[in-house]
């Protein structure tokens, strides 16, 4: 079921072609997309806020609620950040689900969470160190005999 989550881009409930083949592509291993992992996950943050200005750049000049960014524009503003031009044209390549040359924020997302994992829990992991200093004392107030259970989306 998380795996169909994962894969399911749009939430629509069913597997699309496109996102298929696009959870496979960006799932295959090689030397240049383990480089491109790490790079990204190195960066992750400042990738992050680069694409969160041009998103937000697209909605003010544009004026739309629904930005989308061209290959060219991800480009603009991945180069400033240490990434070489293959490996962002690759890199957006991997994660444009549909192939229609544009990105949404959702797919960046998605293409994100599939293509180098660990950033999301890096991302969390900042958080709670942010917010309480050290990761057990996120947790510190859970009885322990909680920690046996899982937990629900709701409980995470």
């Amino acid at each position: 079921e998380k795996v169909f989550r994962e894969i399911d881009l749009d939430g629509g409930g069913d597997i699309s072609t496109e996102e298929f083949l696009s959870a496979m592509a960006i799932a295959e291993p090689s030397l240049f997309h383990e480089e491109l992992r790490f790079k990204v996950r190195q960066r992750y943050h400042s990738i992050r806020e680069a694409l969160n200005k041009a998103f937000a750049d697209e909605v003010t000049d544009g004026m739309k609620s629904d930005a989308m960014l061209s290959k060219a524009k991800f480009t603009e503003a991945l180069i400033p950040l240490g990434l070489m031009q293959p490996e962002v044209v690759q890199l957006f390549d991997l994660i444009d689900n549909n192939g229609d040359g544009e990105l949404s924020t959702q797919e960046f997302m998605k293409g994100v969470q599939h293509f180098a994992p660990a950033c999301v829990l890096e991302d969390l992991r900042v958080r709670c160190c942010q917010e309480y200093g050290h990761i057990r004392e996120a947790f510190a107030n859970i009885p322990m005999k909680t920690w046996a259970k899982q937990l629900d989306r709701e409980g995470f």
